[in-house]
């Protein structure tokens, strides 16, 4: 610990004591990102299953299912205050930020889930919601659907959560491809991506019933 403490202070020492370069409204809203991907976005769900739990052992014949009790937001990139640097463009580029730093810590959860869900539909059945949600999504990615069929041939969840992770990797694209024109870019086919957090949360809600069910 003293070594890391060491680190630490012979590294300020050896900054600048003032910045040479002034933070533009955009550096502001990258420098905040930091709370939300390296604090917030680990900490929010520690606290809901905690609460969850907590809950379950003080009331146990009630089923709880806590809501989203936290929300956070930033006035950064969007301030109205006289700054002259908020412009449009510049609030527009700030939610494009914040979308695409959420869209990939979903990317990373969506893999770390299928690492997880192992489960063999030799082993255990799945519901026929799963099984309907799976078979539009091979209609939608026939390509992928191919190779999970000779990878994966019996592991139905991890064969959604690589669906789920196609859609976030192409609203991912669609995100990044906003200009500062503010012109939309065109939309993935239907199904095939998430134009908002519902259908995402839809097709987690399948796996899960799936799961408890079974």
């Amino acid at each position: 610990i003293l070594k890391f403490i060491l680190e630490e202070v012979v590294s300020i020492w050896q900054s600048e004591e003032i910045r040479q370069v002034k933070l533009t409204v955009l550096d502001e809203v990258k420098g905040n990102l930091y709370y939300f991907e390296d604090t917030l976005a680990l900490v929010v769900p520690q606290i809901y299953h905690e609460l969850e739990r907590s809950l379950k052992k003080v009331f146990p014949k009630t089923a709880w299912n806590v809501p989203a009790l936290l929300r956070f937001g930033s006035w950064i990139g969007g301030d109205r205050d006289g700054n002259p640097f908020v412009t449009p463009e510049v609030t527009v580029e700030a939610v494009r930020l914040l979308r695409v730093a959420a869209l990939k810590m979903h990317i990373s959860a969506v893999e770390e889930l299928s690492h997880r869900l192992s489960s063999s539909e030799k082993q255990t059945p799945i519901s026929p919601e799963l099984f309907l949600s799976l078979k539009k999504d091979t209609e939608l990615f026939p390509k992928l659907a191919q190779q999970l069929s000779q990878h994966i041939p019996f592991e139905r969840y991890r064969e959604k959560c690589n669906y789920i992770h196609e859609k976030l990797l192409k609203t991912l694209d669609h995100t990044l491809a906003f200009q500062g024109d503010l012109k939309i870019p065109a939309t993935p086919p239907e199904g095939t991506w998430y134009p908002s957090a519902h259908e995402l949360v839809a097709d987690l809600q399948v796996m899960d019933a799936s799961l408890r069910v079974n």
